[in-house]
């Protein structure tokens, strides 16, 4: 199976990746992978896990806004790429 995995060099990430990678292709999405590095029709399935859990060495000055650009912002773009690269 070709998986597209965000989150992948977080906590549960890592865990997740490291198993996944006994039987089947991985490619990892971080925030500033340039869409054209994807190709469409390519992937079985996109596991999300990329997200702000958190406050570790807060530098944002509105935490609340960063948190939502990071869970919500991001994950409507994660939804729009699935569909972009017509994964089902």
């Amino acid at each position: 199976m070709n998986i597209l995995i965000t989150g992948a060099n977080g906590f549960i990430g890592k865990a997740l990746t490291t198993h996944l990678l006994q039987g089947h292709t991985i490619t990892i999405v971080e925030r500033h992978t340039p869409n054209t590095q994807l190709k469409v029709n390519t992937y079985d399935c996109l596991i999300h896990l990329a997200g702000r859990a958190h406050i570790v060495r807060e530098t944002a000055t509105n935490v609340y806004q960063a948190f939502k650009e990071a869970n919500v912002d991001y994950t409507l773009k994660v939804a729009q790429l699935a569909q972009q690269l017509q994964i089902n």
